[in-house]
Protein backbone atom coordinates (compact mmCIF):
# COMPACT_ATOMS: atom_id res chain seq x y z
CA UNK A 1 0.00 0.00 0.00
CA UNK A 2 1.44 3.49 -0.93
CA UNK A 3 1.77 5.87 2.13
CA UNK A 4 -0.93 8.18 0.91
CA UNK A 5 -3.26 5.32 1.42
CA UNK A 6 -1.80 3.69 4.65
CA UNK A 7 -1.18 7.22 6.26
CA UNK A 8 -5.52 7.19 6.26
CA UNK A 9 -6.41 3.81 6.94
CA UNK A 10 -5.94 1.45 10.19
CA UNK A 11 -2.49 -0.56 10.50
CA UNK A 12 -2.07 -4.24 10.30
CA UNK A 13 -3.18 -6.09 13.67
CA UNK A 14 0.50 -7.85 12.90
CA UNK A 15 2.14 -4.46 13.24
CA UNK A 16 3.80 -4.22 16.73
CA UNK A 17 5.86 -1.37 17.69
CA UNK A 18 9.92 -1.78 17.58
CA UNK A 19 11.94 -1.95 20.50
CA UNK A 20 12.26 1.47 21.85
CA UNK A 21 9.91 3.13 19.48
CA UNK A 22 7.25 5.07 20.43
CA UNK A 23 5.53 4.29 17.10
CA UNK A 24 2.78 3.39 16.22
CA UNK A 25 1.34 5.15 19.46
CA UNK A 26 -2.62 5.89 19.09
CA UNK A 27 -2.21 9.29 18.56
CA UNK A 28 -0.10 9.31 15.98
CA UNK A 29 1.57 12.70 17.00
CA UNK A 30 5.03 13.51 17.07
CA UNK A 31 6.66 17.19 17.71
CA UNK A 32 9.64 18.52 16.55
CA UNK A 33 10.49 22.01 17.59
CA UNK A 34 13.27 24.39 15.52
CA UNK A 35 14.25 23.86 12.14
CA UNK A 36 13.08 20.86 9.51
CA UNK A 37 14.85 18.33 8.98
CA UNK A 38 15.11 14.24 9.25
CA UNK A 39 12.80 13.16 11.87
CA UNK A 40 13.79 10.66 13.63
CA UNK A 41 15.53 6.68 12.49
CA UNK A 42 12.49 5.06 13.04
CA UNK A 43 8.93 7.25 11.79
CA UNK A 44 8.37 8.97 8.69
CA UNK A 45 6.33 11.89 9.16
CA UNK A 46 3.22 11.37 6.33
CA UNK A 47 1.24 14.82 6.94
CA UNK A 48 1.47 17.91 8.73
CA UNK A 49 -0.59 19.29 11.87
CA UNK A 50 1.20 23.19 12.49
CA UNK A 51 3.62 24.28 10.13
CA UNK A 52 4.87 26.99 12.88
CA UNK A 53 8.49 26.82 13.81
CA UNK A 54 9.02 28.93 16.97
CA UNK A 55 10.16 28.08 20.12
CA UNK A 56 7.69 26.53 22.63
CA UNK A 57 4.81 26.68 23.43
CA UNK A 58 4.72 27.34 19.72
CA UNK A 59 6.09 24.66 17.21
CA UNK A 60 6.40 22.52 14.37
CA UNK A 61 4.32 18.72 14.86
CA UNK A 62 3.78 16.05 12.29
CA UNK A 63 1.88 13.48 12.04
CA UNK A 64 3.89 10.18 11.50
CA UNK A 65 3.95 6.06 11.35
CA UNK A 66 6.68 3.50 12.03
CA UNK A 67 8.86 3.77 9.12
CA UNK A 68 9.54 0.00 9.01
CA UNK A 69 5.72 -0.56 8.94
CA UNK A 70 5.52 1.20 5.50
CA UNK A 71 6.86 1.09 1.57
CA UNK A 72 9.71 2.50 3.04
CA UNK A 73 11.09 0.12 5.30
CA UNK A 74 13.75 -1.14 2.92
CA UNK A 75 14.87 2.55 2.06
CA UNK A 76 17.67 3.98 3.87
CA UNK A 77 16.25 6.88 6.71
CA UNK A 78 18.32 9.74 4.85
CA UNK A 79 16.11 8.72 1.32
CA UNK A 80 13.12 8.14 2.51
CA UNK A 81 11.45 11.38 3.21
CA UNK A 82 11.96 15.17 3.75
CA UNK A 83 10.39 18.23 5.63
CA UNK A 84 10.93 21.88 3.49
CA UNK A 85 9.92 25.00 3.93
CA UNK A 86 9.10 27.13 1.07
CA UNK A 87 7.89 30.54 -0.02
CA UNK A 88 5.22 30.88 -2.62
CA UNK A 89 5.99 31.54 -6.05
CA UNK A 90 9.08 29.20 -6.01
CA UNK A 91 9.00 26.09 -8.24
CA UNK A 92 10.54 23.61 -6.12
CA UNK A 93 11.44 20.03 -7.62
CA UNK A 94 10.73 17.56 -4.43
CA UNK A 95 13.67 15.44 -3.61
CA UNK A 96 14.88 13.70 -0.55
CA UNK A 97 18.29 12.44 0.65
CA UNK A 98 21.53 13.52 -1.31
CA UNK A 99 18.97 15.66 -4.31
CA UNK A 100 17.31 11.81 -5.17
CA UNK A 101 13.70 12.07 -6.88
CA UNK A 102 10.91 12.17 -4.47
CA UNK A 103 7.04 13.05 -4.51
CA UNK A 104 5.35 15.42 -2.46
CA UNK A 105 2.67 13.80 -0.50
CA UNK A 106 1.28 16.61 2.00
CA UNK A 107 1.56 20.32 1.72
CA UNK A 108 -0.41 23.14 3.74
CA UNK A 109 -0.30 27.47 3.75
CA UNK A 110 2.00 28.68 6.51
CA UNK A 111 0.88 32.47 8.34
CA UNK A 112 3.89 32.78 10.55
CA UNK A 113 4.22 36.03 11.91
CA UNK A 114 4.78 38.14 9.26
CA UNK A 115 2.96 40.37 6.54
CA UNK A 116 2.12 38.49 3.07
CA UNK A 117 0.36 38.92 0.06
CA UNK A 118 -1.97 36.39 -1.34
CA UNK A 119 1.04 35.38 -3.95
CA UNK A 120 3.48 34.99 -1.30
CA UNK A 121 2.11 32.94 1.44
CA UNK A 122 5.11 30.18 2.66
CA UNK A 123 4.23 26.55 2.86
CA UNK A 124 5.44 23.86 4.88
CA UNK A 125 5.95 20.20 2.27
CA UNK A 126 6.41 16.67 2.94
CA UNK A 127 8.76 14.79 0.70
CA UNK A 128 9.24 11.08 0.41
CA UNK A 129 11.16 8.77 -2.24
CA UNK A 130 9.74 8.54 -5.63
CA UNK A 131 12.13 6.00 -6.96
CA UNK A 132 12.41 2.31 -6.54
CA UNK A 133 9.11 -0.29 -5.41
CA UNK A 134 7.58 2.73 -3.54
CA UNK A 135 7.49 5.02 -6.80
CA UNK A 136 4.18 6.27 -8.40
CA UNK A 137 2.62 8.88 -10.25
CA UNK A 138 2.22 11.98 -9.17
CA UNK A 139 1.52 15.83 -10.09
CA UNK A 140 0.81 18.90 -8.12
CA UNK A 141 0.44 23.06 -7.92
CA UNK A 142 4.33 24.43 -8.21
CA UNK A 143 4.04 27.13 -9.86
CA UNK A 144 3.37 31.00 -8.82
CA UNK A 145 -0.44 30.66 -8.85
CA UNK A 146 -3.13 28.87 -6.96
CA UNK A 147 -6.11 27.26 -8.41
CA UNK A 148 -9.72 28.21 -8.68
CA UNK A 149 -12.19 25.06 -7.89
CA UNK A 150 -13.07 25.12 -11.53
CA UNK A 151 -9.22 24.77 -12.14
CA UNK A 152 -8.57 22.05 -9.94
CA UNK A 153 -11.67 20.45 -10.89
CA UNK A 154 -10.27 20.34 -14.54
CA UNK A 155 -6.81 19.09 -13.34
CA UNK A 156 -8.67 16.22 -11.45
CA UNK A 157 -10.69 15.37 -14.88
CA UNK A 158 -7.11 15.23 -17.25
CA UNK A 159 -7.77 18.49 -18.39
CA UNK A 160 -5.47 21.52 -19.22
CA UNK A 161 -4.64 24.49 -16.68
CA UNK A 162 -1.97 27.22 -18.33
CA UNK A 163 -1.35 29.23 -15.25
CA UNK A 164 -0.56 25.90 -13.67
CA UNK A 165 1.51 24.40 -16.84
CA UNK A 166 -1.39 21.81 -16.73
CA UNK A 167 -1.69 20.38 -20.26
CA UNK A 168 -4.45 18.13 -21.39
CA UNK A 169 -3.65 14.38 -20.77
CA UNK A 170 -7.19 12.68 -20.13
CA UNK A 171 -5.70 11.10 -16.82
CA UNK A 172 -8.26 10.82 -13.89
CA UNK A 173 -6.28 12.05 -11.00
CA UNK A 174 -7.46 12.04 -6.78
CA UNK A 175 -6.98 14.17 -4.29
CA UNK A 176 -4.13 13.28 -1.87
CA UNK A 177 -3.58 16.71 -0.05
CA UNK A 178 -5.05 20.02 -0.51
CA UNK A 179 -4.67 23.78 0.97
CA UNK A 180 -6.79 26.47 1.19
CA UNK A 181 -5.43 29.70 0.71
CA UNK A 182 -7.07 31.65 3.56
CA UNK A 183 -6.40 34.74 1.90
CA UNK A 184 -7.45 34.44 -1.24
CA UNK A 185 -9.10 31.49 -1.48
CA UNK A 186 -7.21 29.92 -4.10
CA UNK A 187 -6.06 25.90 -4.19
CA UNK A 188 -2.62 24.39 -3.94
CA UNK A 189 -2.45 20.60 -3.99
CA UNK A 190 -0.98 17.28 -4.93
CA UNK A 191 -2.50 14.39 -6.98
CA UNK A 192 -1.98 11.23 -7.76
CA UNK A 193 -3.16 9.08 -10.47
CA UNK A 194 -7.15 7.26 -10.02
CA UNK A 195 -7.45 3.90 -10.29
CA UNK A 196 -11.52 3.97 -10.39
CA UNK A 197 -11.51 3.90 -6.00
CA UNK A 198 -14.18 6.05 -4.64
CA UNK A 199 -13.58 9.50 -3.17
CA UNK A 200 -14.87 13.04 -2.81
CA UNK A 201 -13.67 16.56 -2.24
CA UNK A 202 -15.76 19.71 -0.87
CA UNK A 203 -15.05 23.19 0.27
CA UNK A 204 -17.26 26.34 0.97
CA UNK A 205 -19.17 23.55 3.10
CA UNK A 206 -21.03 23.94 6.95
CA UNK A 207 -20.68 21.59 8.96
CA UNK A 208 -24.31 20.66 8.33
CA UNK A 209 -23.46 20.22 5.09
CA UNK A 210 -20.72 17.87 5.95
CA UNK A 211 -22.37 15.74 8.23
CA UNK A 212 -25.27 15.22 5.63
CA UNK A 213 -22.76 14.53 3.00
CA UNK A 214 -20.86 11.88 6.12
CA UNK A 215 -24.16 10.06 6.21
CA UNK A 216 -25.24 9.66 2.34
CA UNK A 217 -27.54 12.54 2.35
CA UNK A 218 -27.81 15.36 0.14
CA UNK A 219 -25.68 18.35 1.17
CA UNK A 220 -24.52 21.25 -0.61
CA UNK A 221 -23.93 20.61 -4.14
CA UNK A 222 -23.80 16.60 -3.38
CA UNK A 223 -26.24 14.16 -4.24
CA UNK A 224 -28.17 11.77 -1.45
CA UNK A 225 -25.92 8.35 -2.68
CA UNK A 226 -26.74 6.59 0.80
CA UNK A 227 -22.99 6.20 0.95
CA UNK A 228 -21.43 6.32 4.37
CA UNK A 229 -18.09 8.12 4.38
CA UNK A 230 -15.62 9.23 6.73
CA UNK A 231 -13.09 12.02 6.46
CA UNK A 232 -9.45 12.11 5.85
CA UNK A 233 -9.16 16.09 5.52
CA UNK A 234 -10.52 19.05 7.12
CA UNK A 235 -9.63 22.47 6.98
CA UNK A 236 -11.16 25.62 8.25
CA UNK A 237 -11.31 28.36 6.01
CA UNK A 238 -13.28 31.02 6.82
CA UNK A 239 -16.34 30.67 10.05
CA UNK A 240 -18.68 28.54 8.67
CA UNK A 241 -16.74 27.32 5.48
CA UNK A 242 -14.60 23.84 5.54
CA UNK A 243 -12.52 22.54 2.89
CA UNK A 244 -12.55 18.34 3.28
CA UNK A 245 -11.49 15.26 1.60
CA UNK A 246 -13.85 12.26 1.99
CA UNK A 247 -13.35 8.18 1.52
CA UNK A 248 -15.65 5.50 2.24
CA UNK A 249 -16.49 4.48 5.80
CA UNK A 250 -16.47 1.29 5.03
CA UNK A 251 -17.28 -0.04 8.43
CA UNK A 252 -14.18 1.74 10.23
CA UNK A 253 -14.14 3.37 13.85
CA UNK A 254 -13.47 6.97 13.57
CA UNK A 255 -14.48 10.43 14.83
CA UNK A 256 -13.59 14.09 13.44
CA UNK A 257 -13.52 17.74 15.60
CA UNK A 258 -13.98 20.89 13.65
CA UNK A 259 -12.43 22.42 17.19
CA UNK A 260 -10.60 20.91 19.43
CA UNK A 261 -7.26 21.11 22.06
CA UNK A 262 -4.50 19.17 20.85
CA UNK A 263 -3.83 17.62 24.22
CA UNK A 264 -7.78 16.94 24.18
CA UNK A 265 -7.61 15.27 20.78
CA UNK A 266 -4.37 13.15 21.72
CA UNK A 267 -6.31 11.77 25.27
CA UNK A 268 -9.73 10.87 23.08
CA UNK A 269 -7.45 9.33 20.34
CA UNK A 270 -5.95 7.19 22.85
CA UNK A 271 -9.06 6.15 24.66
CA UNK A 272 -10.61 5.28 21.24
CA UNK A 273 -7.65 3.40 20.25
CA UNK A 274 -7.44 5.64 16.97
CA UNK A 275 -4.63 7.37 15.10
CA UNK A 276 -4.66 11.35 14.31
CA UNK A 277 -4.43 11.42 10.39
CA UNK A 278 -5.43 14.73 9.76
CA UNK A 279 -4.91 17.50 11.92
CA UNK A 280 -4.87 21.62 10.83
CA UNK A 281 -4.88 24.82 12.78
CA UNK A 282 -8.67 26.31 13.69
CA UNK A 283 -7.56 29.78 13.85
CA UNK A 284 -7.57 32.21 10.72
CA UNK A 285 -5.58 34.48 9.71
CA UNK A 286 -5.32 37.99 11.16
CA UNK A 287 -7.29 40.52 8.88
CA UNK A 288 -4.39 43.12 9.45
CA UNK A 289 -1.47 41.53 8.65
CA UNK A 290 -2.21 37.89 7.14
CA UNK A 291 -0.73 35.61 9.63
CA UNK A 292 -1.73 33.12 12.35
CA UNK A 293 0.54 32.59 15.60
CA UNK A 294 0.30 29.01 15.72
CA UNK A 295 1.08 27.26 19.00
CA UNK A 296 1.02 23.96 20.77
CA UNK A 297 -1.85 25.75 22.86
CA UNK A 298 -4.49 26.55 20.38
CA UNK A 299 -7.38 24.84 19.06
CA UNK A 300 -6.86 22.32 16.04
CA UNK A 301 -9.74 20.66 13.20
CA UNK A 302 -9.00 16.89 13.27
CA UNK A 303 -9.96 13.76 12.01
CA UNK A 304 -8.66 10.16 13.52
CA UNK A 305 -9.66 6.69 13.34
CA UNK A 306 -8.86 2.83 14.36
CA UNK A 307 -5.53 2.37 15.17
CA UNK A 308 -5.31 -1.25 13.71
Amino acid sequence: MHIEEQRWAPLSSSVTPASGGNHPVPEGVGREFGLPGPYGANELPVAIGNSAGQSPPAGRYFLHLARSFTEFASYSFFDSAEVVNFAGGWLYGPTVGEEKPGRPIDLTHSYQGQQLSPTLVAYSMISVANSGPAARKWWWSAGPDGATAAQLTDVINGKAWSAGKFKKDNIKKKLVALSRNKLDGTFRFILNEWKGEAWWWGHGASIANITSVIKGEAGADFRKDGIEKRLVLLKRHAPGNWTFIMVPRDGLGWAWYPKIQLDQLISKAQANKHRVIASSPWALPDPQLGSIHETLEDPVSAVTVQNT
